[in-house]
């Protein structure tokens, strides 16, 4: 949560984030995204282009045949989640996401901190953003 001043009458107000940030919300994001681009694409070719989107590299051969099955079936959620079991997913793409929240230019270029780390491990273990979190 983050204070904000206001110019009238100097009072504080906090933001409430009640947003659950999960897989599944993000996946529902990239798939939004992608929907218009690949409506007349084939399974593969879907397939591809969803899992360079959600993981930023190229899927191995195994997961474009798995992804392209699911798409195929039409459970298009279940080849986003194969996409997001990608370690790229989490260090290239959920970072470039967070990034730009830890810092006033707003850049992605910055060094992993505590707070990208932390958004990262809550999105990977399907955590509240509103659950107060505990020490060690």
């Amino acid at each position: 949560m983050q204070a904000v001043s206001t110019e009238q009458g100097g009072t504080n107000q906090v933001a409430k984030m009640s947003v659950s940030i999960g897989k599944l919300t993000c996946a529902a994001l990239a798939l939004g995204l992608l929907a218009i681009g690949i409506a007349q694409a084939g399974s593969r070719e879907q397939a591809k282009r969803m899992h360079d989107r959600i993981a930023g590299v190229p899927p191995s051969a195994a997961v474009l045949d798995q992804m392209a099955a699911e798409i195929t079936a039409g459970r298009n959620l279940a080849a986003a989640n194969i996409a997001m079991q990608s370690s790229a997913f989490y260090t290239v793409t959920l970072k470039n996401f967070v990034a730009p929240w830890t810092n006033r230019e707003q850049s992605v270029f910055v060094p992993l901190n505590d707070y990208t780390a932390t958004v990262i491990g809550m999105v990977r273990d399907d955590e509240r953003v509103s659950r107060p979190r505990r020490g060690p």
